[in-house]
């Protein structure tokens, strides 16, 4: 993997403000139907702006100065209080308020991963590896809860190949539901 990411020459950033309409745009343009509105996800970065990551790749004389946007993720740190109602499955990323976003300067109860897009295989294979070292880095932090809402049959199987279960058991291997892992 590590000469995959070299190959395009792929960097992780956490998405500023100013990147939102970029980055809402690409997703958008890949999966049309899955991701809020705009002005939902500058209120979410308002609440704590680590949420939005961002792959590019600087494989190019045109992308050699600020890279082409290849790939995505949201890791979305949340309250004790969102925990809960994902382990009930009343609530969802979608759903999200500011006040179940745990602040920049606050431990999350846990943390949620959604919006995981990429523009091409190479792009998915690292911005899912990225997604893996961005948790690992959660857990050296203390973060060892996680939570997932698969909505297409790639991201369920993925999901589920990762150890992530459902927390409703009699809704394995279901889109839609709630999966968690504990690392």
């Amino acid at each position: 993997m590590e000469r995959l990411l070299n190959r395009i020459k792929a960097r992780l950033t956490v998405a500023r403000r100013e990147d939102l309409s970029e980055l809402h745009e690409f997703c958008t343009g890949i999966l049309p139907d899955d991701f809020v509105a705009l002005e939902l996800w500058l209120e979410r970065h308002d609440k704590n702006p680590n949420i939005f990551h961002m792959v590019k790749a600087f494989d190019g004389p045109a992308a050699a100065r600020e890279g082409r946007l290849v790939g995505s993720f949201l890791l979305t740190p949340i309250t004790e209080e969102a925990r809960a109602l994902l382990e009930r499955e009343q609530l969802s990323g979608v759903s999200f308020t500011p006040e179940h976003i745990a602040g920049p300067d606050s431990k999350p109860a846990a943390m949620y991963i959604s919006g995981i897009v990429a523009s091409g295989l190479t792009p998915k294979a690292v911005t899912l590896y990225l997604l893996d070292r961005t948790m690992q880095r959660e857990v050296e932090k203390g973060v060892c809860l996680f939570y997932t809402k698969p909505m297409r049959s790639e991201g369920l199987r993925t999901v589920e190949d990762n150890g992530f279960l459902p927390v409703d058991p009699a809704a394995r291997h279901q889109l839609g539901r709630i999966y968690k892992k504990k690392m």
